[in-house]
């Protein structure tokens, strides 16, 4: 409990901010993630009371914990059992994509400093709707995922329902949405779990990417392979991040995307690598210097007073709805 004190709730912004924004104000929410990491398979308890009884003091690693949540006590990640959603899901709709999550993600963060009749960041649904149509034809795919993120407060509507856009006029981004696109979705730790449970429209990325869960699993655990465990980790992960990068290529050449200036047909991987890769050289360094007695030195995510600002602005509207007539909301 020391270790959980003062390397979670002390030192350790990263964690702190992953549950102040996935948890989206829900105390219950919160408690619950963080009993899921005191109890989980994939925490690793007794490398941890290791290493405090020889040093004095052991940091839980962002990664760590990210692991530890998303599993619970499940050997793989999948996403109907994880408080944690896969943004890059993929159904069968016309034109879907592994993409569409974070393009809507992105589009309504373009706007939310704007201010609709129905209040500050909300964006007509018809609106959303449309622009994705207009680009990708992919109505249904873009509707699903927008159920999709409301179900899992990425996004918001102006009906409070937290199960469909159905019946609602706007929607927008939420500070757990704004917490996916700017960091947990490049985060190495989310990326090597999520790729357990997204469908690889490639017979020989989905190969590749099976055996590499069975050559992780068929690793022991000894102190002496960490390295090597945490080097087939990162290749597994490399290899998912070049098929989502071959996928948004062809959607490009496909979509002509280059001639349109919408957000939406930004390209979203280049973020992605370049936060896997400076992620991945901190944990190496991490793993080979047994840097577990030191507490993390690197910001995983974007400028907190970003995230505290949408966090204060959800609070006061909830706050402000509370205090209305019940006819006027």
């Amino acid at each position: 409990m020391r270790i959980v004190e003062y390397s979670i709730f002390e030192h350790n912004r990263n964690i702190a901010r992953l549950i102040e924004a996935v948890c989206f104000g829900n105390m219950r929410e919160a408690l619950k993630m963080f009993a899921m990491f005191l109890v989980s398979g994939a925490t690793d308890v007794e490398k941890m009371l290791r290493i405090y009884r020889r040093d004095g003091q052991y940091f839980v690693a962002f990664h760590e914990f990210v692991k530890a949540v998303m599993l619970g006590d499940r050997k793989y990640y999948k996403e109907t059992a994880s408080p944690i959603m896969n943004v890059f899901d993929c159904a069968g709709d016309k034109n879907a994509s592994h993409f569409t999550a974070l393009r809507i993600l992105k589009l309504l963060l373009a706007h939310r400093g704007e201010s609709d009749r129905v209040g500050r960041g909300y964006v007509d649904v018809s609106r959303v709707v449309s622009a994705f149509d207009d680009i990708f034809d992919n109505r249904d795919d873009v509707v699903r995922t927008l159920n999709r993120l409301v179900t899992r407060q990425l996004v918001e509507t102006n009906t409070r329902s937290t199960d469909t856009i159905e019946g609602a006029s706007h929607v927008r981004v939420t500070s757990s949405g704004w917490y996916y696109w700017r960091f947990l979705a490049r985060a190495f730790a989310y990326l090597d779990l999520v790729l357990q449970d997204t469908p690889i429209n490639d017979s020989g990325t989905e190969r590749d990417l099976r055996q590499s869960v069975h050559d992780v699993d068929n690793l022991s655990d000894r102190e002496e392979e960490k390295l090597r465990r945490t080097q087939v980790r990162f290749e597994r992960v490399e290899l998912f991040l070049r098929y989502l990068s071959s996928e948004e290529d062809e959607e490009r050449r496909l979509f002509d995307l280059s001639r349109h200036q919408s957000v939406i047909a930004e390209a979203v991987m280049p973020t992605i690598n370049e936060q896997f890769h400076h992620e991945r050289a901190w944990i190496v360094k991490r793993v080979q210097e047994n840097r577990e007695r030191f507490k993390e030195d690197i910001q995983i995510a974007a400028p907190e007073e970003e995230l505290q600002e949408l966090i204060d602005e959800e609070e006061g509207s909830e706050s402000d709805e509370s205090d209305s007539p019940a006819d006027a909301r």
